[in-house]
């Protein structure tokens, strides 16, 4: 194993731990408080459903996997980026190959991500 696998599968088991009970990630907030206060929680459960079954697609398990080790290497190369620069650098290929993913549940498993690297 290489030391980047050794961090996807350390950072795997770290969002699959409950990204449901996650609430709004630190990176996301910038976005959250662009929505209307009566459909921020709605829109919150609808990412968090997304990447729920996005997680779970065995079909598309590989472009999950694909699309969470882009965002980590992005991230980690570019650690001051915004949530919106880092979803703008991912290739359109890798974005629509995890097709339970729209662009905000793409934003918010980035937001997810980028929380869980700068707080381990």
């Amino acid at each position: 194993m290489q030391c980047s696998d050794i961090e996807l599968m350390i950072l795997s088991r770290l969002i699959n731990k409950n990204p449901i009970t996650a609430g709004v990630p630190t990176p996301f907030i910038r976005i959250f408080n662009g929505f209307e206060p009566d459909c921020a929680k709605e829109i919150i459960r609808k990412c968090q459903n997304a990447l729920a079954k996005q997680m779970f697609t065995k079909r598309e398990a590989q472009a999950f996997w694909n699309l969470f080790g882009t965002i980590v290497k992005i991230i980690k190369n570019n650690p001051d980026l915004e949530v919106e620069d880092i979803y703008q650098k991912i290739d359109e290929k890798t974005l629509e190959a995890c097709q339970e993913l729209d662009t905000l549940s793409h934003q918010y498993f980035i937001a997810l991500v980028k929380e869980r690297l700068e707080n381990d």
